[in-house]
């Protein structure tokens, strides 16, 4: 562009903001674009659009995409700052949907080493009950042995989520309300932004323009509002590749506990007499055939109302979210007879201890699963304990979504993990 043409004056004061003033220039009826320049812009677009193909992942990558195509495909019919300025939103949309992918991409990641992390903890505590079992016949405590859980990396709290672009008018002060606890946020992970923040910051002042029609200046917070959604997703990507980590860290410590505890527990057994090897394997065969005892008394519960299964830190009755309402802690009435079913159960093995676990999947913040879990479990403990199960051989534990059992990327694996878990043992 000439730099006496008087676009080029208009936007040289801030280079940064060029090709939102431009358009804030062709809103007001001002110059347009070039054609060699919209040939670039078009080619931009659709490299974006085919690298965002080529890696959509998800309902909100594919939302982007979708957009960003209808977009393109309306700027090929029109001509000058029209077409500008559908190819800058169709750019926006794109952007975000690759945002998106990365994002989802991290999600499935953070899911599935949650899931080794989890599965890592159980072994732990199978290993630690194994332990115990051994020192409690050796009448010896082994020492040097880590009985403490790793602890989880701090939580990180983000803001809500932006909405979709629509094609109401929106106010461009709100957005940027809405965009600056995003921009904090990627402050304080890390995260690159200048570039997205700053187009954001074009598409704003753009709307913002003096005398801008309705449709150029909806069109301008719609390409904000895009750039709102790709920072988002870039914070979120951030925060979910942390989870991963966090729960990647906790796996290998798990794992490492439980060998120390396997290694404890076999040189007890090489230090005992002959004779308490002997009661060891008595004492083991003894609690195997009570817990046998307990493990086919509760099969009448499998199927829709529990799964059943044996493992090494106990028999693990696993109740579905099936008892309670969505969202909701108290337990249905339908649920409450089989429950109390079990309380008679239970009460025919007063040396089992109980551990009422709460579950979720990973729909909402850490923190509302967290409390959700532990409500759940509670509803549950406190229902058995009015049925005549003894208080003193429960223990309630509330581990929000960081204990799944299958997938949260599906909506049947998100079922399996809204659980409450008991964990019946001899102690």
């Amino acid at each position: 562009m000439h730099r006496d043409n008087p676009c080029f004056r208009f936007v040289v004061g801030r280079p940064a903001v060029a090709a939102g003033m431009l358009l804030a220039a062709a809103g007001l009826g001002g110059c347009a674009a070039s054609g060699s320049d919209l040939d670039s812009l078009t080619d931009n677009v659709t490299r974006l659009q085919a690298e965002a193909r080529s890696l959509a992942a998800g309902p909100e990558s594919d939302l982007g995409l979708e957009a960003s195509r209808s977009l393109s495909t309306r700027a090929a019919g029109e001509k000058g700052s029209a077409a500008e300025q559908s190819l800058l939103e169709a750019q926006a949309a794109a952007r975000a949907s690759l945002a998106a992918s990365v994002t989802q991409r991290y999600a499935a990641e953070a899911d599935s080493l949650r899931r080794v992390a989890a599965d890592a903890q159980r072994q732990w505590q199978d290993a630690l009950r194994m332990l115990e079992q051994t020192e409690k016949v050796a009448g010896r405590e082994a020492r040097g042995v880590n009985r403490a859980a790793p602890a989880a990396g701090p939580s990180i709290s983000l803001p809500a989520i932006p909405a979709p672009p629509s094609d109401s008018l929106q106010d461009p002060a709100a957005l940027l309300e809405t965009a600056n606890p995003w921009k904090t946020a990627a402050g304080g992970l890390g995260v690159p932004a200048a570039d997205v923040y700053g187009r954001l910051l074009d598409a704003v002042s753009a709307a913002q323009a003096p005398k801008i029609k309705p449709e150029p200046r909806a069109r301008h917070i719609r390409a904000a509002t895009w750039s709102l959604r790709e920072l988002s997703h870039r914070v979120q990507a951030e925060s979910l590749r942390r989870e991963g980590q966090d729960a990647l860290g906790r796996s290998l410590a798990f794992a490492a506990q439980r060998d120390q505890a396997l290694w404890a527990m076999v040189d007890l057994e090489r230090g005992m007499k002959d004779t308490a090897r002997s009661d060891l394997e008595e004492e083991r065969a003894r609690q195997a055939d009570r817990e046998q005892k307990l493990y086919e008394s509760l099969k009448q519960f499998e199927g829709k109302f529990a799964s059943i299964r044996r493992e090494a830190r106990g028999t693990i009755m696993s109740l579905p979210d099936i008892l309670f309402d969505f969202g909701k802690s108290e337990l249905r009435r339908e649920a409450e007879l089989n429950v109390a079913k079990l309380s008679v159960i239970l009460q025919q093995f007063p040396e089992m201890h109980i551990t009422v676990e709460g579950h979720t999947d990973n729909v909402g913040s850490e923190e509302y699963n967290l409390k959700l879990s532990e409500k759940r479990a509670k509803s549950v403990l406190d229902f058995l304990v009015r049925e005549g199960v003894t208080a003193e051989r429960m223990e309630l534990k509330g581990y929000g979504m960081s204990q799944p059992v299958a997938s949260n990327e599906t909506a049947e694996g998100r079922q399996q993990n809204r659980r409450v878990d008991l964990v019946i043992r001899e102690e």
